[in-house]
């Protein structure tokens, strides 16, 4: 149940009549509860927040093992709420340890990042690292709620409001239509709420739409790994430099790649690969990757959850509005993409 609100408070006390808890417990990073207390406190004792590091290299067993620690320690039940408000990660994180404690309890997400309201809150995926395989571990589990409150976006860096915008990207390309021409419009000025609203919404109805064909991912939702097994692999392999490198900068960069590789195969049109690559380009400076392995960014997309029988499988584009999952992709023609990423270094125009 996806609810948009300007009042998250008054939202959630709705959500939460609609049950009996026995106790309400928050999730939420150290980021995130400096602004979100004032309001939060209302609904969850200070003593029942549980408080994360922040950051995707937090993302991991340990940090749920402390989790689940903290909800046994404060005798959470199977009739406890969990509300988990952050960004992706800390959705991805409490999700995984709600889904999971006593063999799951409710949760419900409050997303504060516009990655997390476009992507990370929809479709009952939930997460963590495993040593530095991205979202190795999880389950599908849906929260009984998500509660968007798109004003609170004002409160964002442009940095943060760019790692979002390269999912919507992402979703542009799969929907075309409306949706890729408001990519091509460019970012809406951050306090035009209702612009925001419509682009949000847009993006939760694609990904609404596929969840609902394939919630477990055995065809149709692999359309929404477009961007992501390149993607992934640098996000693993800037993590093994101790590094870190945004979702959406990883994904941008993968979307690029891919556009590529699909270029070289026949599969896309040379105008809507051009396409692509100008509409990323225009947000995202290209990654310095001189200091990287290109042989250890192959072998960490061989690693990515979609792949078997030791192949690589990617989800490419055809044209926009249109994405090709299970292909079948050689180690030489991804090779030739990564090189040609790195000789072209355009700069964002805005």
């Amino acid at each position: 149940m996806i609810r948009y609100t300007d009042h998250v408070i008054a939202e959630l006390r709705e959500c939460i009549k609609l049950e009996s808890y026995d106790k309400i417990f928050a999730i939420t990073d150290e980021n995130t509860f400096a602004f979100i207390y004032e309001f939060i406190g209302a609904i969850v004792p200070h003593e029942q927040v549980i408080m994360v590091s922040a950051g995707d290299q937090h993302k991991n067993l340990q940090t749920a093992e402390i989790i689940w620690g903290q909800l046994a320690k404060m005798r959470a039940s199977r009739k406890s709420l969990v509300i988990n408000i952050g960004g992706g990660m800390v959705t991805d994180l409490g999700g995984f340890c709600a889904s999971t404690y006593m063999r799951g309890i409710d949760f419900i997400n409050i997303p504060t990042t516009l990655l997390s309201m476009v992507d990370a809150s929809v479709g009952g995926k939930t997460g963590v690292n495993f040593g530095h395989l991205k979202n190795y571990i999880g389950t599908f589990a849906e929260p009984i709620a998500v509660i968007i409150q798109p004003n609170i976006l004002k409160a964002l860096p442009q940095e943060e409001l760019k790692n979002g915008w390269a999912e919507i990207i992402k979703h542009g390309i799969i929907a075309g239509g409306e949706l890729w021409e408001l990519v091509n419009k460019g970012m809406p000025k951050i306090a035009d709420t209702a612009a925001w609203k419509h682009i949000i919404a847009l993006n939760i109805e694609l990904k609404s739409k596929v969840v609902k064909v394939d919630k477990k991912e055995a065809g149709l939702r692999k359309v929404l790994n477009l961007g992501h097994t390149v993607g992934h692999a640098l996000e693993t392999a800037f993590l093994k430099h101790n590094d870190y490198l945004g979702h959406g900068k990883a994904v941008a960069a993968g979307m690029v790649m891919e556009s590529f590789i699909a270029l070289e195969m026949g599969l896309l049109p040379e105008e809507d690969a051009s396409s692509i690559e100008s509409a990323i380009d225009a947000v995202f400076e290209r990654l310095d990757l001189a200091d990287y392995n290109m042989q250890a960014l192959l072998a960490d997309m061989k690693g990515d959850k979609k792949n078997h029988f030791g192949s690589i499988n990617m989800a490419l584009p055809r044209n926009i509005g249109a994405v090709q999952y299970d292909i079948l992709v050689t180690d030489s023609v991804i090779l030739n993409a990564l090189a040609l990423y790195g000789k072209n270094t355009h700069q964002p125009q805005a």
